[in-house]
């Protein structure tokens, strides 16, 4: 054995031994006994998850038949009428053919309750829900404690019901969402039951077809942790009596995007299951774990000593494209071959808007001169160009329809604007 390769395998064992005592330390540290993520899970425990509402849900209706829905729902929809779909959770993912299936669900006589801080743009779309030019039917704000009632006087409490954002002992500042009730468009024949600090309206049925949208903004109400508070019960109880009386379908697919198979060989008669990855059972069993990770050390400190010395160029990688706006100009691009310029016209607004909040903290309500000039102080570009930006957008809103010219001329002030903006 050479000389110089002593101090190396020295070298390695102290570290190995080091890692292996960081690891042991680490494991041994107290951690949190539950999961502060918002999964919204109906058959898990956690403060975030939904078993406590399933199990309510489960018994609420003693005649009729619960129904956990675990596959797309152009497959699992009934075909009968006069039954209840939920969902509760932060975000709703649908393919095409579900989106269709659950608006013909409706459309058909049954009922859909989404409890969602933001309505899908489908269903917002189909419905026509927004009246407004410059943004969406719903919009939110921040607080630690937001207060939760009804409009009806028979559901009305006094006090409201009390809804705070807890992660373990201390409670924090959420984002809370609600529905800006001047923005419903009445076609859609709005019924306001609940609000959010007497002011905001987080709970609404509007109709389609023979059936209803049951639109809530508030799934944190839902949880587990605050389903243990008597008073939140009360409240949740109060806001599904709305629902008619039938069968229940609540959707646990759609709450996040999942790959699924059919496996005849290792699920009888090919039934849906998760997908986990392939290191589930090893990262599940610790000492299976711990070997894992020594691996993966002593792995890393191989390629770190033989790199030495020998490792290749570098090669000059071309920076990953853009691709955030992917959705809004798939969107544009149907109403392009629609020849709907105005549409699209409309829709790029509601973005440019929507993207000057984001970026500048800048309410869109009113666009005033005092907007506009806010809007300069902040992004530097000048007042005359927004003025004209606007000004533009106003003639376009006024025509029944417009050129291709003038959508090219609006477009390109828009995208102007992004080059100077600081």
């Amino acid at each position: 054995m050479g000389k110089n390769k002593i101090p190396v395998i020295v070298f390695l064992i102290v570290v190995l031994g080091l890692g292996v005592g960081i690891y042991l330390w680490y494991s041994n540290i107290e951690k949190p006994k539950h999961s502060w993520y918002e999964t919204y899970k109906n058959d898990k425990k956690e403060p975030y998850d939904t078993y406590v509402i399933a199990e309510m849900l489960e018994k609420y209706f003693p005649s009729k038949k619960f129904n956990v829905i675990r596959r797309p729902l152009h497959e699992s929809l009934p075909r009968n009428t006069g039954n209840n779909y939920i969902f509760i959770g932060s975000g709703m993912f649908l393919d095409s053919l579900s989106e269709l299936k659950l608006l013909d669900y409706v459309d058909r006589g049954n009922n859909v309750f989404l409890s969602i801080p933001s309505i899908p743009y489908i269903i917002e779309d189909t419905l026509n829900l927004s009246i407004c030019k410059y943004y969406y039917p719903t919009n939110n704000y921040s607080d630690s404690v937001a207060h939760l009632n009804f409009y009806q006087a028979d559901f009305k409490s006094n006090p409201p019901y009390e809804l705070s954002y807890r992660n373990m002992n201390d409670t924090f500042f959420y984002s809370w969402s609600y529905l800006i009730d001047t923005c419903i468009n009445s076609a859609a024949q709005p019924l306001f039951y609940a609000n959010m600090n007497d002011t905001l309206a987080n709970y609404m049925r509007v109709s389609f077809g023979k059936g209803y949208f049951y639109i809530h903004t508030t799934p944190l109400a839902f949880t587990n942790v605050q389903l243990l508070n008597k008073r939140s019960l009360e409240y949740a109880e109060k806001v599904f009596s709305f629902l008619p009386e039938g069968d229940i379908y609540w959707d646990e697919f759609s709450k996040i995007p999942i790959e699924y198979k059919n496996d005849d060989t290792n699920n009888e008669g090919g039934e849906l299951r998760w997908e986990k990855s392939p290191l589930y059972f090893i990262l599940s069993q610790p000492a299976l774990k711990t070997a894992w990770y020594l691996i993966l050390a002593l792995v890393l400190l191989f390629i770190l000593f033989r790199a030495k010395r020998r490792q290749r160029p570098i090669p000059v990688l071309i920076p990953n494209t853009n691709t955030s706006l992917e959705f809004a100009e798939t969107i544009g691009r149907i109403y392009y071959l629609q020849n709907d310029h105005k549409k699209l016209a409309s829709q790029k607004m509601k973005l440019f808007l929507e993207g000057i909040r984001n970026r500048y903290n800048i309410a869109t309500n009113t666009i005033d001169d005092a907007f506009i000039l806010k809007l300069t102080q902040k992004s530097q570009v000048q007042q005359k160009e927004l003025e004209r930006l606007f000004e533009n957008y106003k003639v376009i809103e006024n025509q029944k329809s417009i050129n291709e010219e003038s959508l090219i001329i609006f477009n390109q002030s828009i995208d102007n604007f992004y080059t100077k903006a600081k």
